[in-house]
C-alpha cells in the first residue's frame, strides 16, 4: 500500500513539474501562431549570442533594411562581448534574457537552473528594459514558471524553428514556404559563431530572404513585444 501511495505521489509530482509547464507552453505557442496570422507578422529572433562576428554582421544586415529584431542573449557571452549587446540596443533592437550559462531545466539541478536564470535576468536588466525571457532549449518546469512570474518576465516562444543549428539545415525555401503557409511566424534563429562560414552564411541569407519575403508578400516585420501588443 505504501509503495502505491509513493508511486501516486511521484506521478503527481511529475505531472505538476513537467506536464503543466508543457501544456502552458503549447497553449501559448498556439496563441502566438494565431496572433502572427492575424497581424500578418514576421518576427525575427536570434538566440545564444552575442557572437563575436555573426552578431555584428546581422546588425549591419538588419540596419540596411531598417528592420528590428529580438535578440535573446546568454549572460556569460554578453560579458565577453558587451559592446555587441550595447550596439544592438542602440540600433533599436530588443534584448531579452536567455539565461546566464544556458542550462537545460529538465536535466540540471533545479537550484542551479534557478541561479542560472536569475543571473541572466540581472545581466539583461543592466542594459535593457525588455521583460521577455526565452528559456534555454525551450524547456521549463513549474519552478521556471514561478521564477519568471516573480521576476515579472514573460516567456518568448517561437512558432517556426529555422533549423540553423541542425547538422543539415532545411533549404531556405522550405522555411519561407512554411511562413507563407502559416501566414507569418516568430522565427527561431541563432547568432552565435559557428566553426563553418557556411553555417554563419545560412543565418544571414535566411534573414535577407525573410525580409525580402515580407516586402514581396506584404508581411509586417515586427519585434515580438510589438506584435503581442497588436
Amino acid at each position: 500500500m505504501y509503495f502505491f501511495s509513493l508511486t501516486a505521489v511521484l506521478i503527481g509530482f511529475i505531472v505538476l513539474w513537467f506536464g503543466i509547464p508543457h501544456l502552458l507552453k503549447k497553449s501559448q505557442i498556439i496563441k502566438l501562431r494565431k496572433q502572427c496570422r492575424k497581424s500578418r507578422a514576421i518576427v525575427l529572433t536570434y538566440d545564444d549570442g552575442p557572437g563575436e562576428t555573426l552578431t555584428p554582421a546581422l546588425l549591419n544586415v538588419l540596419a540596411a533594411s531598417d528592420v528590428h529584431a529580438n535578440f535573446f542573449m546568454i549572460g556569460c557571452k554578453v560579458e565577453l562581448f558587451p559592446n555587441h549587446a550595447k550596439d544592438a540596443v542602440a540600433k533599436g533592437h530588443a534584448i531579452g534574457s536567455h539565461s546566464y550559462k544556458h542550462l537545460h531545466a529538465w536535466k540540471k539541478n533545479p537550484f542551479d537552473v534557478d541561479r542560472d536564470i536569475e543571473a541572466g535576468f540581472q545581466i539583461c536588466k543592466s542594459f535593457s528594459s525588455s521583460s521577455l525571457f526565452r528559456p534555454p532549449y525551450g524547456k521549463i518546469t513549474l519552478a521556471t514558471i514561478l521564477q519568471t512570474w516573480i521576476a515579472r518576465q514573460k516567456f518568448a516562444w517561437w512558432t517556426i524553428d529555422s533549423s540553423d543549428t541542425w547538422t543539415t539545415p532545411l533549404p531556405i525555401e522550405k522555411i519561407l514556404d512554411r511562413v507563407k503557409n502559416e501566414g507569418g511566424g516568430v522565427i527561431l534563429m541563432h547568432d552565435h559563431d559557428r566553426k563553418s562560414a557556411i553555417e554563419n552564411d545560412y543565418v544571414i541569407n535566411l534573414t535577407r530572404r525573410l525580409m525580402q519575403l515580407a516586402r514581396d508578400e506584404g508581411y509586417k516585420i515586427l519585434m515580438l513585444q510589438d506584435m503581442l501588443a497588436e
